[in-house]
């Protein structure tokens, strides 16, 4: 590839995240159910979400599941993920093991140029692909409260695999109960990245707290009402993102809704899910006022 192509290449991928910090990959990590509303759901089948955001969480699931997600829009982006959960009981108290994968790709680019002979010519080119791979532990550490932690390794390759870079960070993750309320709170992406052409893409580490109660309002007919409450703090980016999220269950069904402030685009997501003995599937829309709107879904086999 020559110098000038590449240069037009980067520079697209460039426009693609307005934040400072890079590795898109760890801030695209999510399922069809919105994380404020996921993380608060440890008494119902909606945990099996939870544990994508929180490694904390993990030491309250009660079957070993397979859990796969994905998304479609924005652009042209597409991400897709997979975790094999396993609950672990023994006599110091009940812990969770994870591992999963998580693959995004950008999309394609045409990049057109006039050569020498003063020709039109275009080719096609894949602006980025980052690869993730993670393991994730957490355990009680005392009655109510649990600890986790998680390991990430993330590879990312732009224009054709021309470029790419590496990435080791990790995750620390502590929830408790307060009477019905669910608190966890966790600092995210800390760890270091192999540089691209001369620099390092700064990691988007984050502190990030999120507080809700999944309270039943209807004994008789089984209905729960999830309130909840998402902030993150993005370090090198100096920002605040606030999210707020509920979700109705009754029976079999699942209705969830979350809005984000302090973003542009993709600040409201709403969507349904249901369960059935040892499966459930849920979707979400996300709408959005100048790119495509984001489809994403989620779908979980438990065992026991």
């Amino acid at each position: 590839m020559n110098k000038f192509k590449l240069i037009i290449i980067l520079i697209l991928c460039s426009s693609l995240c307005t934040a400072d910090s890079g590795w898109v990959i760890f801030r695209k990590i999510r399922a069809a159910v919105p994380k404020s509303v996921a993380t608060v759901s440890i008494e119902n089948e909606s945990l099996s979400s939870g544990v994508i955001y929180y490694s904390s969480l993990l030491p309250y699931l009660s079957q070993s599941m397979v859990y796969t997600f994905g998304e479609v829009g924005f652009v042209e982006d597409k991400l897709l993920g997979i975790i094999y959960c396993l609950p672990i009981k023994d006599k110091d108290g009940p812990s969770g093991l994870l591992i999963g994968a998580v693959a995004y790709d950008v999309g394609d680019e045409e990049i057109w140029w006039v050569n020498k002979e003063g020709e039109e010519k275009m080719v096609k080119y894949s602006l980025q692909k980052d690869l993730l791979a993670m393991i994730s532990y957490g355990t009680e550490i005392f009655e109510k409260v649990t600890f986790g932690g998680t390991l990430k390794f993330a590879n990312s390759s732009f224009a054709d695999n021309e470029k790419s870079a590496n990435s080791i960070c990790c995750d620390f993750a502590i929830t408790t109960l307060v009477e019905d309320f669910v608190i966890s709170f966790a600092i995210q992406n800390f760890g270091f990245a192999s540089k691209f052409l001369d620099t390092s893409e700064k990691l988007p580490i984050n502190i990030s707290f999120t507080c809700g109660t999944n309270k039943c309002v209807d004994k008789k007919n089984k209905v729960y009402v999830l309130p909840s409450v998402d902030i993150q703090y993005l370090i090198e980016d100096k920002k605040f993102y606030l999210s707020l999220g509920t979700g109705v269950k009754k029976s079999l069904l699942n209705i969830f809704l979350e809005y984000k402030f302090n973003i542009e685009e993709g600040k409201l997501t709403f969507g349904v899910g249901t369960n059935v003995k040892n499966f459930s599937i849920y979707y979400s829309f996300i709408p959005s006022s100048f790119l495509s709107s984001t489809h994403c879904i989620s779908f979980c086999v438990k065992f026991k």
